[in-house]
């Protein structure tokens, strides 16, 4: 063999490990990455051991309002610098608090899961050094009609002159605006004003005017209405059972007769749709998708409805001894899956779905789309049950408010706790209640972290958070006050 040769073979040799070598490198690579996305860290030495260690572990992610607090694990040293980040940590219990300076502190207890991702987005810090900022003077509890969901507007009557006005609290200055309603609502001789929801868009509010449906349009006044003016007689308001916003825009309504038909209202084109749905008891909606209890069987059952289908689909039936004062129903879509709550007096049901139904679920493959997530008894039979926190969890309460129960879907933990004087819901996460010694109390919706907000607060008066949270605003016996909070 000349030397030609033997560089040609050896030249053929390093490119033989060469390409096993990348081979290798690729495999262990790809299967390093795969173990990370499953949840699996590494580490050089842990707990006095001088081996490596594998285990496998969750993810936290941790936000918070306002933005920027120190993230701490178990007491020790900080786990995060800022918030609004995402960490590792191994699996089982810890107890996550947040910190900022100038700020209270937060503070939970989370079980994480192998392999999983547990999200804290709705911690708020409120500021330690506040002062009370008059806003409207001598302005009674009792004037308060609602507030906009983002923050941006009160709505406010006069309890002697019956007119509506507007006070704009979405920046630092407030500036109040009367509101010329049309003519035709005859709001001077109305006596009783009950709100009932806000559009999605947080511009119009759907209400009962003396028992009578009505929508304001805080936007355009002038475009305000009495649904009973764009109806027939046999769908007057004493003759329908529940109205709700089907769009974001307040555009379009659902109307449930008192007969069970569903139908559709247009407020721009004002028109009103053929029935729906016939046989329907009661709905919750979000948007164009319907979850309504029907009779339309020999016993009850739930089912899913999209406006626009040509038919309704069954989700699930139930015992036949449940009745209508028994069944309390909810849905959300909580990061691309969607979740439904089911109580039968005090039993509780929760079940996942992958997708929306378009055929009866009882011919789908159930193991694949319709699964259990929870089963379990709550310490009260709810008068209410609802979505809350952007999806995250189902919210129940007893008649009076006082005993709560929330199912947090993040967790799959059911968590019960009663608050003792009258209260609220402050925003998405947050309750408040007003205590006998006119104290302010907030707690998150699990009841975990109380704190006191405010002294000298008006009995059974509002509280409202400004946009992003910025102002607390509520009523003490001077009047309408706000403090700064964040």
């Amino acid at each position: 063999m000349d030397e030609q040769e033997k560089i040609e073979k050896r030249a053929r040799l390093r490119l033989f490990l060469t390409e096993i070598f990348m081979s290798l490198s690729v495999i262990f690579l790809v299967a390093f990455l795969t173990m990370l996305v499953m949840g699996y860290s590494f580490h050089l030495t842990k707990l006095g051991k001088d081996e490596p260690v594998v285990e496998r572990t969750g993810l936290v992610q941790v936000s918070s309002s306002p933005t920027g607090a120190t993230v701490t694990l178990d007491g020790g040293t900080p786990l995060l610098l800022r918030t609004n980040t995402s960490r590792t940590l191994s699996a089982g219990t810890h107890e996550i608090s947040l910190t900022k300076d100038g700020y209270d502190s937060w503070t939970k207890t989370v079980t994480i899961t192998e392999g999983m991702m547990y999200r804290l987005n709705y911690p708020k810090l409120f500021l330690l050094d506040r002062e009370v900022e008059p806003v409207l003077e001598k302005l009674a509890p009792s004037s308060f009609v609602s507030a906009t969901p983002n923050g941006e507007k009160l709505l406010l009557r006069d309890s002697e002159t019956k007119t509506f006005s507007s006070l704009d609290i979405s920046s630092s200055k407030t500036a109040k605006k009367s509101l010329d309603f049309p003519a035709a609502l005859a709001l001077e001789t109305v006596s009783s004003v009950k709100p009932l929801a806000w559009s999605g868009n947080s511009k119009k509010l759907l209400l009962r005017l003396d028992g009578k449906f009505a929508v304001f349009d805080l936007e355009t006044p002038s475009s305000s209405l009495l649904l009973d003016s764009l109806l027939p007689e046999a769908l007057a308001s004493g003759n329908l059972a529940d109205v709700k916003f089907e769009t974001g825009s307040g555009e379009r309504l659902l109307l449930l007769s008192n007969s069970g038909e569903l139908f559709e209202l247009d407020l721009k084109t004002q028109t009103l749709s053929s029935p729906l749905l016939t046989h329907v008891l009661k709905f919750t909606n979000n948007e164009d998708k319907l979850l309504f209890l029907s009779d339309r069987s020999a016993s009850l059952a739930l089912y899913t409805y999209r406006v626009g289908d040509d038919e309704s689909y069954l989700l699930k039936s139930l015992p036949s001894n449940a009745s209508l004062d028994s069944v309390r129903f909810a849905w959300t879509d909580y990061f691309e899956s969607l979740f439904f709550a089911l109580a039968l007096d005090s039993d509780l049901k929760i079940y996942s779905l992958k997708t929306w139904p378009e055929e009866d679920i009882a011919a789908l493959d159930s193991v694949e789309t319709f699964e259990t997530v929870a089963e379990t008894s709550l310490p009260f039979a709810p008068a209410s049950l609802k979505a809350r926190g952007k999806g995250l969890f189902f919210a129940l309460e007893n008649s009076d408010g006082t005993e709560k129960a929330v199912f947090d879907l993040e967790a799959e933990v059911l968590q019960s706790f009663t608050i003792q004087h009258e209260n609220s819901w402050l925003d998405e996460f947050l309750h408040f209640e007003i205590t006998d010694a006119q104290e302010l109390w907030v707690t998150d919706y699990d009841g975990n972290n109380w704190r006191l907000l405010a002294s000298d607060v008006v009995a059974s008066s509002p509280v409202v958070f400004s946009k992003n949270n910025k102002y607390l605003y509520y009523f003490t016996s001077a009047g309408l006050v706000r403090e700064k909070v964040s």
